[in-house]
């Protein structure tokens, strides 16, 4: 009778612990389930926003090719310089906004034909001035591009100080393709990184400086002499009237009697930045395009990667 009892009790546990398992397996495959559908599902939402971001690219493209047929100039009152509002999608929305890349300082500016460039660098170390930023941080920029190995005294940096470095590494000695590289280079930290870089870009060749969208921060570095109440004084004058050609603008009366060195700056630009910003379901997608608009109204994608 014991032995029964004992082959009864085997029996049990035997049925629990298949019982147990197969609630674990059946438990485990519903998990599996359920993360294959969420993932599959965050796939094609993320395929979804990145077909949205480039049909952005068709909008941004289409507004700056009808702007080119319709003005010579650009200034930020035209209609590619509007945000675009929220749209919604099936599923979700965009929104996005076109940016003037020539408002900015091409840092790639700084070397000519594999030699330091003069205006530009008095330009960038103007720059940086106003923005109480160390002037020396240009010496150790122009060494990360140029092709040398002689640091520019006194704050350049060359391999031999990259590669004393806890984690070392080379100079790129070559134009930057990505104002991120800043990060890399000697005297960059991140709050020196964020102040600068709305002001700057990397642009594949020699650019102008559109007076009719430059920030006040770049209008001061055209001379030491145009302080900020000069170049505040500048902006409110386009705002009311963009300026029609360079000369208008040399000629202001806020700039009597004040040289400029009228190299690289025009009231037209020909390279623009389009932020977009994608929602599909629970998947978010922001997208940096740099475009370049050619004079036959051909407009191309030169880079596109995903915004921080």
């Amino acid at each position: 009778m014991n032995r029964c009892h004992h082959n009864q009790g085997v029996a049990l546990i035997t049925v629990l612990l298949i019982v147990a398992l197969a609630t674990i397996i059946a438990v485990s495959m519903a998990r599996q389930q359920f993360y294959d559908t969420r993932r599959t599902a965050s796939l094609l939402d993320g395929d979804q926003a990145w077909q949205y971001a480039e049909g952005g690219e068709i909008w941004a493209k289409s507004i700056l090719k009808e702007d080119l047929k319709e003005s010579k100039i650009d200034s930020l009152d035209e209609a590619w310089a509007y945000t675009l509002p929220p749209i919604p999608l099936p599923g979700g929305g965009i929104q996005g906004q076109l940016s003037d890349l020539q408002g900015r300082f091409n840092i790639n500016n700084l070397i000519i034909d594999g030699k330091l460039d003069a205006a530009s660098m008095t330009r960038f170390q103007g720059l940086l001035k106003h923005l109480d930023l160390d002037p020396g941080l240009a010496q150790a920029v122009i060494d990360w591009i140029d092709q040398d190995i002689d640091a520019q005294p006194p704050d350049g940096a060359e391999d031999d100080h990259y590669m004393g470095l806890e984690l070392p590494y080379l100079t790129a000695n070559r134009l930057m393709s990505d104002i991120s590289e800043l990060r890399l280079i000697k005297g960059f930290d991140q709050e020196t990184y964020l102040k600068l870089t709305p002001y700057l870009c990397t642009l594949p060749v020699r650019t102008s400086i559109n007076v009719n969208t430059a920030a006040a921060e770049l209008i001061t570095s055209l001379s030491p002499e145009i302080d900020q109440q000069k170049a505040d004084a500048l902006i409110e004058a386009r705002e009311v009237e963009p300026f029609e050609n360079l000369d208008e603008f040399l000629q202001h009366p806020e700039l009597k009697g004040i040289t400029i060195d009228s190299q690289e700056l025009d009231v037209r630009s020909d390279y623009f930045l389009l932020y977009s910003e994608i929602q599909i379901g629970s998947t978010s997608v922001s997208l940096n395009s740099v475009l370049h608009r050619q004079q036959n109204g051909m407009i191309i994608t030169l880079q596109r990667h995903q915004a921080q």
